[in-house]
C-alpha cells in the first residue's frame, strides 16, 4: 500500500434520480432536505450528465470512465467485459484499497460482469422475517405447476418448516422486487463495524427506492393522499410508447417523489452512521444519480433506449475527506466520465472539480452520452425508436441529439427549447466526430448468457424482460 493512498472512498448511487425533482437543485417539493444538509461541505455538480440513460451502460462509464461505444456494456452487449486493472474498483485494489460492492439490482452482479475488480459483491434482498430458515427465492418458481409445488414442499419440509412457511407466504404477499434502503443501510455498517479492516476501503452501492415499480404505502408515501389506490396502472419503459398509463400523471409523480423522498432519509441516516464512527474524517463520498427517469415527459413513463434531458440530467455531489470549506455549486457541465477521474483523485487527495477528464479535454465537449439499441426485450414497432440508437452531446450554451438511423439531429438550448440553427448542428457534427476519431471502439460480440432463475424474474418485475 502506498503510504500517500489513505482516504477511503464511498460512492453511493441513487438508481433512477433525475437533478431536477430533487429540491437540493430548486424543485418545488423538499424531496431532499438531507442531501441539502449534506451539500453544505461538498461540492454540487449543478449540470452533471450520465453517459447512458440505464443502469448498464452508465455503470459501465462510471466504472472505467470511458463512454459506451467504448467499454462495451449497452443494450446490444449487456456485459462489462473489462479487465480488472482498467476499472475503478480494480485500480483502487491494485492500490491496497479493500474492495466492496452492495446492490439491489440485478444488473450490478457477476452475471453481468460488474463484479470485476470487487473484493466481495453482495447482491442484496429485500429482509425476510427469518433470514436463518432459508431464502424461498432460491427456489425455481418459473417451472411447471407441479415441480414447483413438490419442489416447495420439499424446501418448506427440509428444515425449520415453520420459519420456512412464513418467510415463503411473507414473500408471496409483499413487493420483494428490490430491498428498501435501510435494508441496504443494515448490510453496509455491519460490514464497517465487521468486515472493512484496516487497509482503506472502497465501497460502492447502488440504493433502488428511486426505481419503478413504485410502492405507495408506508414509507413510500409522502406526498400521496388517502385517495392513491394500492398501486400504479401503468406499463414502463417502452411498453409506454403502446399503452399510456392509466393512472393520472400527478399520482405517478407524487409516487415518484414520495419514494425519492424516503431514500433521501435513508442516505441521511447512513451519512449519520458514517459520522458517528467518525469515518467520515477520512474518507470521501460521493453521492450522485445513475440515469433520471421519464414521467410523462416526451409522453414516455420510464427509462433507457433514448437520450432526454430528463433522463441524463443527475444530481452529483462530492464531499471530500472532513469536507469542503463551504457549500460550493460547480457551474460546468460534468460527464460520468469525469467522476470516475474525481473517484480515483479523491483517494490520493488531488480532488480538482474544475478540471475536465482527459476525454472532455481532447474532444473539447463538455459531455456526451449514447444509447446503442433498444434497452428492454418487449416488441414494440420500429417507428417508435431508433434501431440503430442515439448519441447527445452537451455543450454549454447548446445540445444535441443524433438519431443513428435517420441521421437527424435535434438541437435544443439550456432551457430545453428547441433550436433550427445549421451552423451548430455542423458544429455539433464535426464535434461528435472527432470523439469517435479518438475511441477505441469495443468490438465484442453479444452472447447468450444463462441467466439464474431468480435474476430473469427480477429484472421481469422491474420491467427489463
Amino acid at each position: 500500500m502506498d503510504e500517500t493512498q489513505t482516504n477511503n472512498v464511498i460512492v453511493l448511487v441513487l438508481d433512477s434520480i433525475r437533478a431536477d425533482h430533487c429540491s437540493t437543485y430548486g424543485y418545488k417539493r423538499e424531496t431532499t432536505p438531507e442531501l441539502s444538509a449534506f451539500a453544505e461541505d461538498a461540492y454540487t455538480f449543478e449540470h452533471a450528465y450520465s453517459t447512458g440513460s440505464w443502469t448498464v451502460p452508465a455503470h459501465g462509464s462510471l466504472f472505467t470512465g470511458r463512454l459506451p461505444t467504448e467499454h462495451g456494456a449497452h443494450a446490444d452487449h449487456k456485459y462489462l467485459s473489462q479487465n480488472a486493472d482498467e476499472t475503478l474498483s480494480g485500480k483502487l485494489r491494485k492500490k491496497g484499497y479493500h474492495t466492496a460492492c452492495f446492490s439491489g439490482n440485478p444488473w450490478l452482479t457477476n452475471e453481468f460482469g460488474f463484479d470485476t475488480g470487487f473484493d466481495q459483491i453482495d447482491h442484496i434482498r429485500s429482509k425476510l422475517p427469518f433470514d436463518d430458515a432459508g431464502d424461498p427465492r432460491e427456489l425455481n418458481w418459473y417451472d411447471n405447476t407441479f415441480k414447483t409445488a413438490y419442489q416447495a414442499g420439499q424446501w418448506i419440509l427440509g428444515d425449520n418448516p415453520i420459519k420456512r412457511t412464513v418467510n415463503a407466504v411473507s414473500l408471496r404477499l409483499s413487493n420483494w422486487t428490490f430491498p428498501k434502503g435501510d435494508r441496504l443501510n443494515d448490510v453496509m455498517i455491519d460490514w464497517l463495524d465487521t468486515d472493512a479492516g484496516d487497509d482503506p476501503f472502497f465501497l460502492f452501492a447502488n440504493y433502488m427506492d428511486g426505481h419503478e415499480p413504485y410502492l405507495l404505502d408506508e414509507p413510500y408515501d409522502k406526498f400521496l393522499d388517502e385517495t392513491t389506490g394500492e398501486e400504479l396502472d401503468i406499463n414502463w419503459n417502452l411498453g409506454s410508447l403502446i399503452n399510456p398509463p392509466k393512472t393520472d400523471k400527478t399520482t405517478i409523480v407524487d409516487a415518484y417523489d414520495s419514494s425519492l423522498h424516503y431514500l433521501d432519509k435513508t442516505i441521511g441516516e447512513f451519512i449519520a452512521e458514517l459520522n458517528e464512527r467518525g469515518i467520515l474524517d477520512n474518507t470521501a463520498l460521493v453521492v450522485l444519480g445513475d440515469h433520471g427517469q421519464c414521467l410523462g415527459d416526451h409522453e414516455y413513463w420510464g427509462h433507457g433506449t433514448f437520450l432526454y434531458k430528463e433522463l441524463l440530467h443527475v444530481p452529483v455531489i462530492i464531499r471530500p475527506p472532513g469536507g469542503a470549506d463551504e457549500s460550493k455549486r460547480i457551474t460546468r457541465i460534468t460527464s460520468l466520465t469525469d467522476v470516475y477521474d474525481f473517484i480515483l483523485d479523491l483517494a490520493t487527495g488531488e480532488f480538482s472539480p474544475d478540471q475536465s477528464t482527459e476525454v472532455t479535454r481532447n474532444a473539447e465537449i463538455a459531455a456526451c452520452a449514447e444509447s446503442l439499441g433498444k434497452h428492454q426485450d418487449i416488441a414494440i414497432p420500429d417507428d417508435q425508436y431508433s434501431t440503430r440508437g442515439y448519441r447527445a452531446l452537451y455543450l454549454p450554451d447548446v445540445s444535441g441529439v443524433h438519431n443513428l438511423e435517420t441521421d437527424e439531429y435535434t438541437l435544443r438550448s439550456p432551457d430545453g427549447s428547441e433550436l433550427q440553427c445549421d451552423d451548430r448542428e455542423v458544429e455539433l457534427r464535426n464535434t461528435e466526430q472527432e470523439l469517435l476519431d479518438q475511441m477505441d471502439r469495443y468490438e465484442g460480440k453479444e452472447s447468450e448468457r444463462e441467466l439464474e432463475e431468480k435474476t430473469r424474474r427480477q429484472l421481469e418485475d422491474l420491467g427489463y424482460m
